[in-house]
């Protein structure tokens, strides 16, 4: 979790409630159950710590971070010299040449991004490691992947959407499926249409190299040669190298077009459709560490409040007072009203939660950090 998303998520919903403020004069959000994801929970913060509040009935979660808990080291982000560039993609921006000024700048004006003068050797060594030899075995069509796992291609938005436990990897991985060669199609060249692939693929069927291709908006589409396919199933297997943010299959962005096989004279949509399960392994998920100008927070834990759950709840609601940056989740059980309220302090830099029932010895709960 970012303080920053945070921030980006409330100021929005801030300006827009602004707007109507004369309208209505209620600057508060709420809903009428808990958070079931983290973009449906609530935030708090004071610029140095924050919290995204869940509101469960049975057992809240409250996950929490500090800006001083983030990536990296401390380092010299100052590139030298750079302001002798400025003239020039000054000039280049008012003549309209947004590229070259842009190219220049990323260069020689931007921020220094963390060890950027050691990646490309080191990714080099990394990548000539996981394309060895004993390292492409999934490749060919003989290969076991019985104990591999399965995903739903193609990922339009990473595989860490699809497959949660993908969150935040990166590196090598191999995916593989079949597809049956219809007799009418024995002895013609197919097309391999891939689509968009996050970020390097080394591309292959039964075992044959097809191609590669770098970049996230590249479209994949390989010719396989007849002498390459067989009657019966054929194998597809992709090495997919992610070295930094989200990666998968992503197919076709657009309608039109599907993942598929098809030949060569033929039409995409006739093909046979390679969107289904495919079968997946992490290869290396340890690739060396992709530059970026700036760390990025981390979350730093989640305090759980577990709660005895003995009866139906009702006049459940969970809110955030904009006006007060006070959050609340409340409910009866039983005929007591509950009611939890949650701000983080910034002269005293604490985030409090309150408990509150309108009975005594209503009140009972465990407390546990992960």
């Amino acid at each position: 979790m970012k303080l920053c998303r945070i921030l980006c998520f409330l100021i929005p919903l801030f300006i827009d409630c602004k707007a109507q403020e004369k309208k209505t004069n209620d600057l508060t959000l709420w809903y009428n159950q808990p958070a079931k994801e983290w973009t449906d929970a609530l935030p708090i913060g004071n610029g140095g710590i924050g919290a995204m509040i869940f509101g469960g009935i049975k057992k809240d979660h409250i996950q929490f971070n500090d800006a001083t808990f983030w990536t990296g080291e401390p380092r010299d982000y100052n590139r030298k010299d750079a302001s002798k560039y400025f003239p020039e993609i000054r000039k280049l921006l008012f003549e309209g040449k947004q590229k070259e000024a842009e190219a220049i700048a990323q260069i020689h004006f931007m921020g220094k991004k963390n060890h950027e003068e050691s990646y490309d050797s080191l990714f080099t060594i990394w990548l000539k490691q996981v394309r060895s030899t004993k390292n492409l075995g999934p490749a060919q069509p003989g290969y076991d992947d019985s104990h591999w796992h399965e995903i739903s291609v193609p990922d339009p938005n990473g595989f860490e959407r699809v497959i949660p436990a993908l969150e935040g990897e990166n590196g090598a991985f191999w995916f593989r499926t079949t597809f049956t060669l219809p007799k009418r199609w024995s002895g013609k060249d197919l097309i391999l249409a891939l689509g968009h692939i996050r970020d390097i693929d080394f591309t292959y069927v039964n075992g044959h190299f097809l191609g590669s291709e770098n970049g996230r908006d590249t479209l994949r589409e390989y010719v396989i040669p007849a002498s390459v396919l067989h009657s019966g199933k054929n194998v597809i297997a992709i090495q997919d190298i992610n070295p930094d943010n989200k990666g998968g299959l992503s197919g076709y962005r657009h309608a039109g077009k599907r993942m598929c096989v098809y030949p060569e004279e033929g039409n995409n949509q006739e093909g046979i459709s390679l969107e289904k399960v495919w079968k997946y392994k992490v290869q290396n998920d340890n690739p060396p560490r992709f530059p970026h100008y700036n760390a990025s927070y981390q979350p730093f834990a989640d305090l759980w409040l577990t709660f005895p759950n003995t009866g139906s709840v009702t006049h459940y609601r969970r809110s955030l007072d904009l006006s007060n940056a006070i959050c609340s989740t409340s409910y009866v059980m039983n005929g007591i009203q509950y009611k939890r309220e949650y701000f983080a302090s910034a002269p005293n830099q604490v985030i409090v939660i309150h408990l509150s029932a309108n009975r005594k010895g209503a009140i009972s709960f465990s407390a546990s950090l992960t």
